[in-house]
């Protein structure tokens, strides 16, 4: 009995030193990190179930939107659509080409020509300048002022025979006051009254032994009459704006006093022959800011 007290004290006393000695033996390991908790998530609801279908019953139909909810629906795509394209507004047509000519847009206008024209009867074959001011109401109609002179001379004709010869040649200065109408912003036709004043003089001289005859045709004085002008420009053309090179032909018709003066070596005579009429056709090639 002593000897089994004595083993049971001995093992009891050598158990905690076999203990150690098990532990100093095994490797040593890092302490494990406590599992991370899972989020916590809401509960997934179930999706309610359609009621169960009874065989002979119509569908369910859809609910119809009532108006408020209809036309507060219109108005939101309204809006959407007014932030992207702008309020929907009335959009006119584009004006027509004739609109444009018609609208209103003054400014001033002005112009410059050289002319060459014949005088008829005569005939007088004439140079000269011409200028041109005035207001242009908008593409089509203008109204303007113009002024020029013009100087000439025709053929000389000698007779070696009975020593005779015939020459014409005048000077004439104008005013005219003009409407002009332009089309295509090419074509122009202009119309007006017209005051000239000068002479065209046709003299014929014949010598017959110490005597010596000179007969003059004068149409001189002031010469009111009429003018029409025909032409087309070509050029540059900016808003509201034509510079354009422009030629053409115009006419003008001449009333004024005809005398007849006869001169010899000893007497001379003034007859007046009365009213009479000239024509005076003109080509012209200048420049035109309008």
């Amino acid at each position: 009995m002593k000897a089994y007290q004595s083993f049971c004290v001995i093992a009891l006393l050598a158990a905690p030193a076999l203990v150690h000695a098990q532990e100093a033996k095994a490797p040593a390991t890092a302490p494990e990190a406590p599992p991370a908790a899972a989020p916590a998530t809401a509960p997934e609801v179930p999706p309610a179930a359609a009621p169960p279908a009874v065989d002979g019953a119509p569908a369910a139909k859809a609910k119809p939107k009532s108006k408020s909810a209809a036309s507060s629906e219109a108005e939101d795509e309204d809006d959407e659509d007014d932030e992207e394209w702008g309020p929907d507004l009335p959009r006119s047509s584009p004006p027509s080409a004739l609109d444009q000519d018609w609208e209103f847009a003054p400014r001033f206008r002005s112009g410059v020509s050289a002319t060459a024209s014949i005088f008829a009867p005569g005939p007088v074959y004439m140079f000269g300048l011409e200028g041109r001011s005035g207001f242009q109401a908008n593409d089509l109609l203008a109204g303007y002022f113009s002024a020029g002179v013009m100087f000439g001379f025709s053929q000389v004709y000698l007779d070696s025979q009975d020593a005779s010869f015939e020459s014409s040649f005048g000077g004439l200065g104008y005013v005219n006051l003009m409407g002009e109408a332009t089309f295509f912003d090419t074509l122009f036709v202009a119309v007006g009254p017209q005051l000239a004043f000068g002479a065209i003089v046709q003299e014929s001289t014949y010598i017959e032994g110490y005597k010596q005859t000179s007969d003059a045709s004068v149409f001189a004085g002031l010469l009111p009459g009429a003018r029409l002008r025909l032409g087309v420009g070509f050029g540059s053309e900016s808003p509201r704006r034509r510079r354009q090179f422009t030629f053409g032909v115009d006419a003008s018709l001449l009333v004024g006093q005809s005398f007849r003066v006869v001169r010899t070596d000893t007497d001379t005579t003034l007859v007046a022959d009365g009213l009479a009429a000239g024509v005076l056709p003109t080509f012209f090639l200048g420049f035109d800011s309008k």
